[in-house]
């Protein structure tokens, strides 16, 4: 099923770039774009030229004079991407400059999952990646060296160049900036689907006939109509492995960020078990603790946020960190089942 409508290279037109890892996330968002007639070329485009290089067909796309802006979705994924990186780099680069009047592409970010403060989400994450990197030989460039890239270029001192960071459930003011650049071609579509929990429930019964390719197409189906029981699901798929995919914890982590945005405090107790498993205890007891005060928590899951933070309290004290350990157990009584 073709959800994302082809680009028209003749008419203005908006370069996405993004994680693969935010993927479903990201076609959901470029489909109520398209709504409203926003051109758009994204990496889908790839597929109707087999056998070219992707680079060259990725930068013939941004040197093209047609080419107005760089839509940055903005996540951990795409953050820490050397790929996204190399993307934005070159949106500001002289091949580009000399089809754009000595310019370079304007750069529209918009977040993936909320975020209030990118510059102190940029440090908290190249910290983050810094601790795990120390014991960790890499040849290619770091994860926390990425996210300084991208943030010194463009995000300095939380002034993002030209224009702010967009909030993804109000694009209205993404639209008007997308007027004014000529770049809605008048053609506004709507890709007709069923609802998203109707092709849940149909990757349900596919999944009881152990149908699991069918299953997770049905799922991702679900996921882009904004049904955050399909983030869920797709997210325990790919933090585990299962039904043939791959593992993938950060695509895993993205699917369970969007089903905490569309409302299911669920979502931050599995991104705790997957910091726990990775042994950044303090994130997973933050996390726990947090999902554990939402007004939708239910019984079951204050009880697992509870039992969580004093599993990590015993792991704590297990390696001699005995303050963090009374901290977390600390916080564990204070839940209320």
């Amino acid at each position: 099923m073709e959800l994302i409508n082809r680009n028209n290279p003749n008419h203005p037109y908006i370069f996405v770039s993004y994680s693969s890892a935010d993927s479903i996330q990201v076609y959901s968002d470029i489909m109520r774009l398209q709504e409203y007639g926003v051109n758009i070329w994204i990496d889908t485009e790839l597929d109707f030229h087999v056998g070219e290089r992707w680079q060259s067909r990725v930068h013939a796309a941004m040197k093209s004079a047609n080419c107005k802006a760089v839509l940055f979705f903005v996540s951990e994924a795409s953050l820490t991407s050397s790929n996204v990186y190399d993307e934005l780099a070159f949106s500001v680069s002289d091949a580009v400059k000399n089809t754009h009047y000595g310019n370079g592409l304007a750069f529209l970010p918009i977040e993936v999952t909320p975020i209030s403060d990118i510059t102190s989400y940029c440090f908290q994450l190249a910290s983050e990646y810094s601790i795990l990197e120390q014991n960790a030989s890499e040849d290619s460039r770091s994860l926390s060296d990425n996210i300084s890239l991208i943030r010194n270029s463009f995000f300095p001192n939380n002034d993002i160049k030209r224009f702010r960071i967009f909030d993804r459930k109000d694009i209205s003011p993404l639209i008007e900036l997308m007027r004014d650049m000529q770049v809605l071609s008048g053609e506004k579509t709507q890709t007709k689907l069923p609802g998203g929990q109707a092709f849940y429930d149909e990757a349900m019964e596919l999944q009881e006939k152990n149908n699991y390719k069918d299953s997770i197409e049905s799922l991702v189906l679900s996921a882009i109509q904004g049904y955050y029981k399909a983030y869920l699901s797709l997210g325990q798929i790919y933090a585990m492995g299962k039904y043939g995919e791959q593992r993938n914890v950060r695509r895993a982590e993205g699917c369970f960020l969007r089903a905490f945005d569309l409302g299911s405090p669920a979502g931050l107790y599995n991104i705790a078990q997957i910091k726990k498993g990775q042994k950044n205890y303090a994130k997973a007891a933050e996390l726990l603790i947090k999902a554990a005060s939402l007004p939708d928590a239910t019984v079951k899951l204050r009880t697992n946020c509870k039992n969580g933070l004093i599993s990590i309290g015993e792991l704590q004290r297990e390696e001699g960190h005995i303050t963090e350990a009374n901290t977390a157990i600390a916080a564990a009584e204070t839940i209320i089942i």
